[in-house]
């Protein structure tokens, strides 16, 4: 029986599955207690090949090769959940890394506190520049039982990050209370939130085991960096989505999870890739308008999403699809994105 299961999404990953694989092949609680479960969506590369190889060479790995695309990596990732047949379940991406120690780690702690979800920090990396993420509440290593005063769904903000890795799930728990992740960009925060609205105990450990890897070539991008119209809607359905669950659980008074979707829909509006038409982005400003409109969103605390959505809550589509047009071109390409990438990690504020 294995120790855990390790789920991993691809798409189009032949440049960068095997430096993911190498930290879990490496791991200091033994790759033979390590079950991996690669779901491919349908790539068009030589992914298909590598996770060939890596079933073949070793019993613990198992390849899954979607019949069609989903774009993005929810549904592989609640195919890979029904596939696991271990008892705990952790989650990577193929362009990022864990520490060597990583799952040894997050496995004693849930092991040892039998909490439904063992979590932690995280780190950025662009190019040669890292981030260490914090949390505005969790600051050390702590325990969270959580009875029917509902502060895990009140608070949820104090205990929620985006993000399905960096941490370890009960795989009974995610089964029990059918937590899945949508088909929309986003779909790993939504599955957090809806894991912290479920839980009964939660750990937060002090701890920078996995490496965020923004995967950014001339050849391949990810797809945070893609910005078409597709991936635009994705994000408002993401919007709504995220709002829909804290209605679903009465949470609707607090707004932090969707103020945070709509800074990456504003961000991703304003760095729309060239070739999407001047008329086109005008739309584009107004639909986030009315959806700032209906969900009582007057303004933001981030200096520069501030003054971003200045020009949309005072309806000067104009002017913002005009930046918009600068900013996509500026982003489109990979020397330039790499500086405003820079610029973003000094101005950001990580949580």
């Amino acid at each position: 029986m294995y120790y855990l299961t390790m789920i991993i999404p691809a798409f189009n990953v032949d440049d960068c599955l095997d430096t993911a694989m190498d930290s879990i092949i490496n791991q200091t609680i033994g790759f033979e207690n390590i079950e991996v479960i690669i779901v491919d969506d349908c790539s068009t590369d030589n992914t298909r090949q590598i996770i060939n190889e890596y079933t073949n060479k070793y019993d613990n790995c198992k390849g899954i090769f979607l019949e069609k695309n989903n774009g993005g990596a929810g549904i592989p990732r609640n195919v890979g959940i029904k596939q696991a047949s271990s008892k705990y379940l952790m989650f990577i991406d193929p362009d990022d890394e864990w520490e060597k120690d990583a799952c040894e780690v997050y496995y004693n702690k849930i092991v040892e506190t039998g909490a439904d979800l063992v979590y932690s920090h995280w780190t950025f990396v662009a190019g040669d520049k890292l981030s260490k993420t914090s949390h505005n509440f969790l600051k050390e290593e702590k325990e969270y039982v959580f009875d029917d005063n509902k502060d895990n769904i009140i608070n949820y903000h104090k205990y929620y990050r985006p993000g399905m890795c960096a941490g370890i799930y009960d795989k009974q728990f995610v089964l029990n209370h059918h937590l899945e992740c949508p088909n929309e960009l986003g779909e790993d925060g939504y599955f957090t939130l809806e894991t912290i609205f479920n839980a009964k105990k939660i750990v937060f450990i002090e701890y920078y085991g996995y490496y965020n890897k923004l995967r950014d070539t001339d050849e391949k991008t990810s797809i945070t960096n893609i910005r078409d119209e597709e991936k635009f809607k994705s994000r408002i359905n993401a919007v709504y989505l995220m709002y829909n669950l804290l209605k679903k659980y009465h949470a609707e008074n607090n707004l932090f999870v969707v103020y945070d979707e709509m800074r990456v829909l504003i961000y991703q509006a304003y760095t729309l890739m060239p070739g999407i038409s001047w008329n086109k982005r005008k739309i584009f400003f107004k639909e986030i308008h009315e959806l700032e409109k209906e969900l009582n969103i007057k303004d933001f605390d981030v200096i520069h999403f501030k003054i971003l959505n200045y020009f949309i809550a005072n309806e000067h589509y104009s002017i913002a699809a005009f930046i918009s047009e600068i900013l996509g071109r500026v982003y489109d390409s990979p020397v330039l994105r790499k500086m405003m990438r820079k610029v973003s990690f000094l101005i950001s504020t990580q949580y």
